[in-house]
């Protein structure tokens, strides 16, 4: 904080005080943290009555936090491609596929799954 603390201010005028907007228990998930991180970057972690540190927004750019929201974000897919599967059960994809974007798509998934073509395989 740029502003120094004179004789003239008192700590409040300077500083926010700490509120419940400000913790988070140790037991709440990682997501429920990156769901509320931009309207709070930072908050006190308790655990029961004790502070045993603080997390911010910048700690869910490091590679452990990044490597549990990746395998989050997976599992997601992995449960939406079982609903779909579910939901399409017979049906192919592609009657959702509006007719004028249905010849590209056909034509990249060709490319796709062509063996010796440009596709992946």
């Amino acid at each position: 904080m740029s502003q120094s603390i004179g004789a003239n201010h008192n700590v409040e005028q300077v500083y926010d005080r700490l509120g419940p907007d400000d913790l988070i228990s140790a037991e709440t998930s990682l997501l429920q943290f990156v769901w509320s991180a931009e309207e709070q970057p930072r908050r006190l972690v308790l655990e029961g009555t004790d502070i045993r540190g603080i997390v911010t927004l910048s700690d869910i750019q490091k590679l452990p936090v990044r490597i549990s929201l990746f395998s989050l974000f997976i599992h997601f897919e992995l449960l939406l491609t079982e609903h779909l599967r579910h939901i399409l059960r017979d049906r192919s994809p592609i009657e959702f596929v509006s007719p004028g974007r249905r010849g590209l798509v056909q034509e990249k998934w060709r490319i796709y799954v062509e063996p010796n073509g440009t596709g992946h395989l």
